[in-house]
């Protein structure tokens, strides 16, 4: 867990170079009249030794078990546009506004959530499958399974059979969503996407569209088992996807130091949605409440340089917070050439203690 100082050195990298001492005109002992920098002990240049200090397990604990207690309360995740990553925005919002040092604000966005299930029995027999997100539902009853020439991913790897059957598709070349338009282009009624590595797929589309065809992934070994039966004749297959897509309001949290040069702003991010399936405390709870507790420390110290945090939403999704607040600052150059870095925190600690 104290690897989160890195964090702290990546700051300083960029935050600290040159400042002044903050010598006034006032007596030395502050005994003066407070018209000098000695009525007021400034604050100590900001270093790495001090702030990798500052950072610790107990106040990294206490902020995962936090996350964790959200997640509990709202089904177990934090997934965006959701109860649980609607309180995890609230608490960093609350949390850093609550030092008084930051100018902070939620910037919302809008943008298409899915998720759903997959089932599939081939010949009879139960296989594990895995809907793709943004998959579009879809059902088959005892449909044939064809596999595509190489990768399917141009339009003359489909034979002119497939349509009203289930495309076999090997991973690689090009992404899913393309297998999956070339699929519902070439009248498939659903593809099958197997792996060419071992393990299990968790795969996106990318987007919703309504060209894609139902889509779900298979292992490779679960794959190659097809091949091989469909060697030996026609095979046959049930196969259902179903899917939730909609519109859901998601934020992203902007904390700027009050202090520093805000026209060289060090940039350093992490994202705060968790997948559905879990808490999310390591992806990127780590990342989120890393940065969180450099944020709450960094206003001890004197900077030269603004620091500008940002918790992004939807990450899961694409990286679809940072690649809409990315979209905004575009949009005004000047604001684009004051940020001098960016630096991303993602599971930068497994919370395993040894």
């Amino acid at each position: 867990m104290k690897n989160f100082a890195t964090v702290s050195l990546a700051v300083l990298a960029l935050a600290s170079p040159a400042l002044g001492d903050g010598k006034g005109k006032g007596k030395e002992d502050g005994k003066g009249k407070g018209k000098g920098g000695g009525h007021t002990p400034p604050k100590p240049l900001v270093s790495s030794k001090t702030l990798q200090a500052d950072v610790s397990l107990k106040a990294l604990r206490s902020h995962a078990e936090k996350l964790q207690s959200i997640a509990t309360a709202n089904g177990g995740n934090r997934v965006f546009g959701s109860a649980g990553h609607n309180s995890t925005v609230d608490w960093i919002y609350n949390t850093i506004k609550a030092t008084g040092h930051y100018n902070v604000y939620k910037q919302p966005f809008t943008e298409i959530y899915s998720e759903g299930s997959s089932s599939l029995s081939v010949n009879g027999e139960d296989i594990n499958s895995i809907i793709m997100t943004y998959s579009p539902s879809g059902t088959a009853t005892g449909a044939e399974i064809v596999p595509v020439s190489n990768l399917g991913c141009t339009a003359a790897d489909y034979p002119a059979d497939v349509a009203g059957k289930i495309a076999l598709i090997k991973r690689g070349e090009c992404n899913f969503g393309a297998k999956s338009l070339n699929a519902h282009a070439a009248g498939a009624v659903g593809a099958l996407i197997y792996n060419n590595i071992e393990g299990t797929i968790t795969g996106t589309l990318g987007e919703a569209s309504d060209d894609f065809a139902p889509v779900s992934s298979i292992t490779l070994a679960d794959g190659e088992k097809i091949i091989a039966l469909i060697a030996e004749g026609p095979v046959t297959a049930d196969f259902a996807v179903h899917s939730l897509s909609e519109e859901r309001v998601n934020y992203n949290v902007i904390a700027e130091t009050k202090e520093g040069d805000h026209d060289n702003v060090l940039v350093v991010g992490a994202h705060s949605d968790s997948v559905k399936a879990g808490a999310g405390i390591n992806d990127d709870g780590s990342g989120s409440i890393g940065i969180l507790e450099v944020a709450l420390n960094l206003p001890k110290y004197k900077i030269n340089n603004a620091v500008r945090f940002g918790w992004w939403g939807a990450e899961e999704f694409g990286k679809l917070g940072s690649y809409y607040y990315v979209r905004q600052i575009n949009q005004t150059e000047s604001e684009l050439a004051k940020m001098r870095a960016y630096l991303n925190f993602d599971m930068v600690s497994s919370f395993y203690l040894i």
